[in-house]
């Protein structure tokens, strides 16, 4: 199961984890991880436009919310951002993942799942916040 998978069964973890994150000025990633699986699972017809807000917005050089990716895989969104594939953010989408795992899930679940440190925040707060965010259907 991926990291994303975990999150979306547990809505409360989920939004615990965004607030975690952006403490630790990263939630971008997160958001790009939804917007890479709601474009994942749109219809064709959708997948270019939603590409190239993804792209605008997380993958240019310029990018107001840059996402930490390999240049490789850059490159390779940018030449086939036309293509419609279900498959286009599917690397940036691991690399992401491995970054958010290796860099704070497990900060994350010592701090706020085994309850060392502060509750989980309320899941209505954040939902408010996560809606501000993220298309309806990605919420939990």
């Amino acid at each position: 199961m991926s990291l994303l998978e975990e999150l979306r069964v547990q809505p409360q973890a989920l939004c615990a984890f965004y607030s975690h994150l952006a403490g630790q000025y990263a939630e971008e990633t997160l958001a790009f991880m939804l917007l890479c699986y709601d474009y994942r699972v749109s219809l064709p017809s959708q997948r270019i436009p939603k590409a190239e807000a993804i792209i605008s917005t997380y993958i240019e050089d310029d990018a107001q919310k840059q996402v930490q990716l390999s240049s490789r895989c850059r490159s390779k969104i940018v030449a086939n951002q036309n293509s419609a594939l279900s498959s286009l953010f599917s690397s940036a989408f691991d690399e992401a993942q491995v970054t958010l795992k290796g860099n704070f899930w497990d900060s994350f679940k010592k701090m706020y799942l085994e309850g060392n440190e502060e509750p989980v925040p309320k899941r209505k707060a954040l939902m408010k916040t996560f809606a501000k965010v993220f298309p309806s259907e990605l919420l939990p």
